[in-house]
């Protein structure tokens, strides 16, 4: 029995020996090649790359997104919109963002009880429509004030320039503070503020196409950004309601048609094509416009409805400029208090009643022949030596002048 137990003991022994004389098996180590995209990574996806052990064996990674392209406000790749470039409103809701002047082409615009005009090519002040509180708002270093829009608290203008390079679209608060440029280097024509995009011509005085090249329409935001054409061509007259942009579009045959399209400049329709005329009012839900005599100084007085439907003809008018305004159920433009085919030694600033269908002149004037209008109010601009001093003004019932500081 002992004998038995010492061999086996020696037999364990032995075998420990061959094994510590073999030692531990050496660990295998893999062997990988370079790296090989598989799916390039975007803005919304991972990407997919690999690499393979000679032993076959493949071993897989995966490649970060990528960075948005942002171009003109939006990703090149998935569309998403630049977080930078989002349009933050210069207004709380207390004062909504609409639509900044009854006109495009005007230097004078009227918000809650006030008139803000520019009485010096370099100053934009305002005024109580009463003639009270005349206060000087700001003053540009150089250049013309035009085309001044109102909206919530902000005054936007053109500012002209002595060449294309110094001249701008910018606002300002109506406390004078906040001055900030729009966009640079625009020769500007009409200009309208629609909610939080400000919609101006380009004027090229320099073209290669009248139809195209002309007068093209753009928008920008209030706040800067890229400028984006809207409709090419000769476009003027841009005015709006709560809901449409209208304007007027003149080919190269000079026949011009009347447009409309969405705030978001979207779904734009010809209301009325073939209609001679050069500019129009937006008032009581119609777009009233004189319809040019190609053969004469007059024309007829006409409006049709926002859908562009109810064409209705007033009056035939003689020596009328291009402005035409409505108070109530009244239109107004400078030329002669008859018809066409009459006779008046009546010229200046005319009254068309189309209830009771009788002119009349309520401003006899020969020599200033440019009456404006804002708030309701047609009036005119008295100077003395060159310096504006007063303005002479017209609500539809009573007349009244202003005297300025």
């Amino acid at each position: 029995m002992k004998s038995y137990v010492k061999i086996h003991v020696f037999c364990l022994a032995l075998l420990l020996s061959l094994l510590c004389s073999c030692g531990a098996p050496t660990p295998y180590t893999h062997s990988y090649g370079e790296w090989t995209v598989v799916t390039e990574p975007t803005c919304t996806q991972e990407g997919k790359r690999e690499r393979s052990c000679t032993c076959g064996e493949v071993q897989y990674d995966t490649l970060a997104v990528t960075e948005h392209s942002y171009v003109s406000g939006a990703c090149s790749v998935c569309g998403v919109k630049d977080p930078s470039n989002v349009v933050k409103p210069d207004y709380g809701t207390s004062a909504p963002n609409t639509v900044g002047n009854e006109l495009s082409y005007s230097r004078y615009a009227s918000q809650a009880g006030w008139i803000y005009f520019s009485p010096t090519a370099k100053t934009i002040a305002k005024i109580r429509s009463d003639g009270t509180q005349q206060t000087t708002v700001y003053q540009v270093p150089s250049g013309y004030v035009m085309n001044v829009q109102v909206v919530g608290d902000w005054i936007y203008f053109y500012c002209e320039g002595s060449s294309e390079a110094k001249s701008y679209i910018a606002k300002v608060r109506t406390d004078g503070e906040g001055f900030e440029k729009i966009v640079n280097s625009v020769y500007v024509w009409d200009m309208l503020v629609v909610k939080e995009t400000v919609l101006f011509t380009v004027a090229c005085f320099e073209y290669n196409d009248f139809a195209k090249d002309c007068m093209p329409l753009y928008s920008i935001s209030v706040n800067g950004g890229p400028m984006k054409m809207i409709y090419d061509g000769f476009v003027s007259n841009i005015t709006a309601d709560e809901t449409y942009v209208y304007f007027l579009h003149t080919g190269e045959d000079g026949v011009t048609s009347i447009h409309r399209m969405k705030h978001d400049t979207t779904k734009e329709t010809v209301l009325r094509q073939n209609v001679d005329a050069n500019r129009f009012f937006l008032k009581n839900g119609r777009l009233y416009f004189l319809l040019l005599d190609p053969y004469g100084e007059g024309g007829t007085l006409a409006s049709i409805t926002t859908n562009g439907g109810g064409y209705t003809e007033y009056a035939t008018v003689a020596v009328c400029l291009d402005y035409l305004y409505v108070i109530g159920t009244k239109l107004y433009y400078y030329g002669a208090a008859c018809s066409a085919e009459e006779f008046s030694e009546e010229i200046g600033l005319v009254e068309y009643d189309t209830v009771t269908k009788t002119y009349r002149a309520v401003k006899e004037e020969y020599e200033n022949m440019d009456f404006l209008y804002t708030n309701g109010c047609v009036f005119q601009e008295i100077y003395a030596n060159e310096v504006l001093t007063a303005l002479w003004m017209y609500d539809g019932t009573v007349t009244r002048q202003i005297s300025l500081k």
